[in-house]
């Protein structure tokens, strides 16, 4: 296994399965974008804030 896929697995274990997006184009089949949320906070004051790189 390379390192690639280690740290791979490790991001995607660190993320909650239902908050990982893909945009896909209709044309070429090829993935776009991608967003994988996750918890940046404890606090409750920032419950259900998500923070968009631009």
């Amino acid at each position: 296994m390379t390192a690639h896929v280690r740290q791979g697995e490790a991001f995607a274990a660190a993320k909650p399965p239902l908050h990982r997006h893909l945009a896909v184009d209709t044309v070429s089949g090829r993935v776009a974008r991608w967003t994988a949320e996750s918890a940046v906070s404890s606090r409750c004051v920032h419950a259900g804030v998500a923070a968009c790189p631009a």
